[in-house]
């Protein structure tokens, strides 16, 4: 019993590990595409031919 809760708390954490670095991937991707939707349209003065609500989207639910 105590080994099969060991191996069910294992995979739980490698889930968590999984879902962390996801989340720290995604938020990464938005960043980026929030600043350079910002340099695009007041450094360049033409901005990005997508709406600035598509990057904030997946904070948005």
């Amino acid at each position: 019993m105590k080994t099969f809760l060991l191996l069910i708390h294992r995979a739980i954490d490698q889930f968590n590990r999984l879902i962390g670095w996801s989340l720290a991937g995604l938020l990464l991707v938005m960043t980026v595409l929030i600043f350079w939707q910002v340099f695009a349209r007041f450094v360049v003065g033409s901005p990005l031919f997508f709406p600035m609500r598509l990057p904030a989207s997946p904070c948005s639910g």
